[in-house]
């Protein structure tokens, strides 16, 4: 535009080049010296021939206008008269002013002001900029959304690549009731931003789309005349639901709200939001694609809380600690200076806690939860305790999860809530709101019938009859996806074609990736995107609604899909995308030999990240591929590398078929002994002792036959395991003598196993300290060949040896020193992490943390909600369990944990099985006899049963309170320390000093306790503050000094073991097997 002066009277006069450039350079600056405005448009004149030009132009502007528009003698500025372009713009019929400053105006003659308009432009544009937006935000607020969406196009396409200006434009649109418009120009928009700058909208762009998706602004009804707004369907057929919703609020209970895609599982939660409108809801949508970005959902939960443009509390992060915003800021590297490198998954759980607990949000709801990363998943039950705000979960009907899975098996579980489809009364409802006077019910049964009752559905159907297009009722379900194929023929070829390419690919699909995809320009496919999102086929992120790819993709020729599948793999690997999602495009190619490598490397990769569940998946798929395309070699080898991570992720009963599997495929001699190896660590797993021993000696022959050390090593080490728990030791013992001369032919991780099968034997023999060295020569093993996750389940074992020693504070440093290489491989699964567990949780116990212990404990053992036997660790589980409740004085607890116990069959776990149960009824007043007979019976059945018969005996002292005899507990504890027992030991020896008190033999008794308050050595099964007490009395008995020291330690061991648990399941004060010696009655 040419620049111009415009009179009171309306006249517009044209003014030339350096009038507008002296105009402008006032209007900027305000005020300027006459000789510098002089010297900028007048360079290559003198100083008093520059001062006549600039006095002949402000003599000219005054003549034309009527008035002086420049004032000031020395100093010139602009008449108060004079309006600039920075002021107009506020009235109807007002033109806005242009944004850039001088527009094309050329002035390389004047070079002085060239630098100057340079720099002034960009400030300029940021204020017409604001001026424009402020203006916009006035006529919004009036009203009058037609003018304020012709300033927001303007806006728009001033800053072609603003978010802030493409959010208001589509902001305005969808006020205006043009949903399909408003996502038009988002997705032109993502476009614009992939083609030109390689990058996607930002956040709050997105989530103003979703949020609009999402139905959260339906009150902020367009200004439009009523017969030009699009039907919104009410809210109908979901008040049992609906007050199910509220009453979880009312009890800030979890829920999961399921159903079957677009039955209204979106709508149900924005209707129960909007029933409470002062409830302060933190919204998360999960976007396709994510489940494969760790943290992804997580990261935008705190974006939503404080940093979005429509933030929760924002700038809320600058309130945390400041160690907590050091651990969230490797999700949000702004949130601390000092971003840690990796994510360390135990600081971010305590990190979200605390940001949670500090903002404040009354609710915290997920959408598409089947889209969230595993890393999300498994902090989620973590994240809803007492204290933080109760999640709302939205996940699609059958593809819930597996952590959500196992979250349901604890307590406290999400309540579910599984969405039906509509009832004919429902759709009754929604056909006369859509038709008012014309219903017949038997329109309402005919769309029933064609679409199931599916709330999209019926939508769509009655949309369609309302415009005279509905299709023919075929009385089935089926007639809906009938109807989409037949939406299909009108639309144009290249979005035919893009509707084909999304239905199969099953992930957001934008117009630059189908440019890619198909290599040609991008243009047509914008317009065909945006011809799918106006009938509603996709929404903002560019999916495809699940119903409408499935009828697409049913209805292709199976070639046309397998070329499409082909090709969408082939675009994957030149993109770099995960090779499991090019794996199985391959795979429904019919390109199995292409397939079964890609799933091996993802199966790597979840083995680098310790994805024990997800690598075995993979690894089963790799063998499936390779088994159709022929190659059976490669294909028992990948179901070989499945049973370990299905073992450890899955259990034992999961991977037993795999395992049966592989020796129905087992072609030649060393393919069986392979099979035959994978099913004796199964059957030890699953307490099958005798059969893995069988197996073993079965197919040992053909191994020696084949020279192949490994596998030889490796049955033997199973054989060793089975014999151990058969209490056959001195058989064990032979066994892996036998096997130690083939060590040097072995791999690293053969040796290992033979190191582990001896530790194992030490273990049951009461060597510990040759234990340890096996133990710590596996974990270097293990730490050499870079196996971290392996190395952890050592470490781990490293720390229980210790344990059992007694040594409960060298344990706990055991494992937290681990802690890095736990927090390096995140959150672990299955088996592995239900190991970890209960070492963790008996040295919580060993050192008197109460609520720590339980908590681990009851982790672990939710693992095993499901299972339908008690495998070695399940029991170990178990039992340790029940052994912490009666450690804490929560008798009838132990005894409900128990209870599974009594199944078992094997010498070593019955023993320990029957010892539980003896405790639990002398701890509850009964008599612990039969079970002690029942204990001493099935070790009796053992060969090599010297430490059971010793657990036996210790616990029939233990168990007969003050009637034991000094001399049999001392010789017991003798005979502990020498199997380096001390923890045992310990134990009995406190149980001594409690006799040698109620005898009123005080000497002794203090001595004792002198002795066994020095040893590092600390009992187990009972807490700290209780021996201490007991030593503190012993002290006091013979006015030893040291007494009121240990009473003091006694009573801070005894706040901290009560800490965080419920006041009725809180730890006496007193030891209650010697509550007498302080006068209180017996707990």
């Amino acid at each position: 535009m040419q620049p111009s002066l415009v009179t009171v009277d309306g006249q517009e006069l044209a003014l030339s080049r350096k009038d507008a450039a002296l105009l402008a350079l006032l209007a900027v600056e305000g005020a300027c010296a006459k000789d510098h405005v002089a010297a900028m448009l007048w360079p290559d004149a003198d100083s008093r021939r520059s001062r006549l030009s600039l006095r002949q132009r402000r003599f000219r502007l005054a003549r034309a206008a009527g008035v002086p528009v420049v004032v000031g003698e020395d100093t010139l500025r602009l008449n108060s008269a004079v309006i600039s372009p920075l002021q107009v713009g506020g009235e109807p019929g007002d033109e806005p002013p242009e944004t850039e400053l001088l527009g094309s105006q050329p002035f390389d003659d004047c070079p002085d002001f060239l630098r100057w308009l340079q720099g002034a432009r960009p400030a300029w544009r940021r204020r017409i900029t604001a001026r424009l937006e402020q203006h916009a935000d006035q006529l919004e607020a009036e009203g009058r959304l037609v003018e304020a969406l012709a300033l927001a196009r303007r806006l728009a396409e001033d800053e072609p690549l603003s978010d802030r200006a493409h959010r208001r434009l589509i902001w305005l649109l969808y006020l205006q009731g043009d949903l399909g418009r408003a996502l038009g120009e988002y997705k032109a928009f993502c476009d614009r931003l992939a083609e030109e700058l390689g990058e996607l909208p930002d956040d709050a762009t997105g989530e103003l789309v979703a949020r609009i998706r999402l139905g959260e602004f339906s009150d902020a009804a367009a200004r439009t005349t009523p017969g030009d707004q699009p039907w919104r369907p009410p809210f109908v057929g979901r008040d049992a639901e609906m007050a199910a919703l509220q009453q979880a609020w009312v009890e800030r209970r979890p829920m999961l709200v399921e159903g079957m895609p677009g039955i209204g599982k979106t709508r149900l939660i924005g209707e129960a939001l909007r029933a409470q409108p002062a409830l302060c809801c933190l919204h998360v949508p999960v976007f396709a694609g994510e489940r494969h970005r760790p943290h992804a959902v997580l990261a935008r939960l705190l974006t939503n809380l404080w940093l979005g443009p429509q933030a929760l509390r924002p700038d809320g992060h600058r309130a945390l600690p400041d160690w907590a915003r050091r651990e969230l800021a490797a999700l949000l590297p702004e949130l601390h200076a000092q971003a840690p490198a990796e994510v360390r998954p135990l600081g971010l759980q305590r990190a979200l806690e605390c940001a949670l607990a500090q903002a404040g949000p009354d609710l915290v709801v997920i959408d598409d939860l089947q889209e969230a990363d595993q890393a999300t998943l498994d902090l989620l039950p973590a994240l809803s305790r007492p204290g933080l705000p109760p999640w709302w979960l939205v996940c699609r009907q059958g593809e819930r999860p597996a952590e959500i899975e196992t979250w349901l098996q604890s307590s406290p579980a999400p309540q579910v809530i599984e969405l039906l489809p509509l009832d004919q009364a429902a759709v009754g409802q929604l056909l006369a709101h859509a038709s008012p006077g014309t219903t017949r019910a038997s329109s309402a049964e005919s769309i029933l019938r064609s679409s199931g009752g599916v709330t999209f559905l019926v939508v769509e159907l009655i949309k369609a009859m309302s415009e005279g297009r509905a299709p023919e009722d075929d009385g089935t379900p089926q007639g809906a996806a009938h109807f989409i194929r037949s939406r299909e023929a009108s639309l144009e070829p290249t979005a035919r074609q893009m509707a084909h390419t999304a239905a199969v690919l099953r992930a957001p699909l934008t117009a630059a990736a189908a440019a890619a995809i198909w290599d040609t320009d991008v243009a047509p496919w914008q317009s065909a995107l945006r011809q799918l999102e106006a009938v509603h086929w996709v929404d903002a992120q560019a999916r495809m609604h699940d119903l409408v790819a499935s009828a697409l993709y049913d209805a292709l020729p199976l070639a046309e899909r397998r070329a499409l599948h082909a090709r969408l793999a082939a675009w994957m690997e030149r993109e770099g995308r995960p090779p499991a999602d090019a794996a199985q495009h391959h795979e429904a190619a019919g390109q199995n030999a292409q397939a079964a490598p890609l799933f091996e490397r993802a199966a790597a990769e979840a083995a680098r990240a310790c994805r024990v569940a997800e690598q075995a998946r993979f690894q089963r798929s790799a063998a499936e591929a390779w088994l159709a395309c022929g190659r059976h070699d490669e294909s028992f080898r990948a179901l070989r590398a499945s049973v370990d991570p299905l073992l450890m992720g899955l259990g034992a009963e999961v991977a037993q078929p795999v395992a049966d599997l592989m020796l129905a495929q087992a072609r030649g001699p060393l393919q069986h002994v392979q099979a035959h190896i994978a099913l004796a660590e199964l059957d030890n797993h699953r307490g099958r002792y005798l059969e893995a021993e069988a197996r073993v000696v079965q197919v040992m022959p053909i191994a020696q036959s084949l020279q192949d050390a490994n596998a030889c090593i490796q049955l033997g080490a199973h054989r060793a395991y089975a014999l151990v728990s058969l209490s056959r030791l001195s058989e064990a013992t032979e066994i892996l003598a036998q096997l130690e001369p083939l060590l040097d032919q072995a791999t690293a991780l053969t040796r290992k196993e033979y190191v582990e099968a001896q530790a194992v034997v030490c273990w049951r023999s009461g060597q510990l300290s040759r234990c340890a060295d096996y133990t710590q020569t596996a974990l270097d093993l293990l730490l050499a060949g870079g196996h971290w996750g392996s190395a952890l389940v050592q470490a781990s074992n490293l720390a229980g040896i210790q344990a059992q020693r007694g040594r409960f504070r060298q344990a706990d440093e055991m494992l937290q020193g681990s802690l890095a290489w736990r927090e390096m491989l995140g959150p672990l699964e299955g088996h592995t992490v239900a190991g970890l567990d209960t070492v963790r949780a008996w040295v919580d116990i060993g050192l008197g943390r109460g609520v720590e212990a339980l908590a681990v404990m009851r982790r672990a053992l939710g693992f095993y909600a499901r299972a339908t036997e008690l495998d070695r660790i399940a029991a170990h589980a178990t039992e340790t369990l029940a052994r912490i409740h009666l450690s804490l004085g929560q008798v009838l607890e132990a005894r409900a944990v128990h209870a599974p116990l009594a199944a078992v069959q094997q010498p070593v776990q019955g023993t320990r099985s029957w010892l539980v149960a003896a405790a639990i009824a002398s701890a509850s007043g009964g008599d612990p006899q039969p079970a002690l007979d029942r204990a001493a019976s099935w070790a009796a059945q053992a060969s090599d049963n010297r430490l059971l018969l010793l657990r036996v005996a210790a616990e029939r002292l233990c168990c007969g309170g003050t009637h034991a005899s000094p001399a049999d507990l001392a010789q017991v504890e003798q005979q502990a320390r020498d199997c380096e027992q001390d923890a045992l030991a310990a134990r009995v020896a406190w149980h001594h000093v409690g006799v040698l008190l109620t005898r009123g033999e005080a000497a002794p008794a203090a001595e004792l306790a002198l002795r066994l308050l020095d040893d590092p050595g600390w009992a187990e099964d009972i807490l700290p503050c209780h021996w201490q007490w007991l030593g503190a009395l012993a002290l006091q008995a013979v006015a030893d000094p040291q007494a009121a020291v240990w009473q003091q330690q006694a009573q801070t061991a005894l706040a901290r073991s009560r800490e965080g648990l419920p006041p009725a399941q809180q730890p006496a004060q007193a030891w209650p097997r010697f509550a007498h010696l302080a006068g209180t009655p017996r707990a």
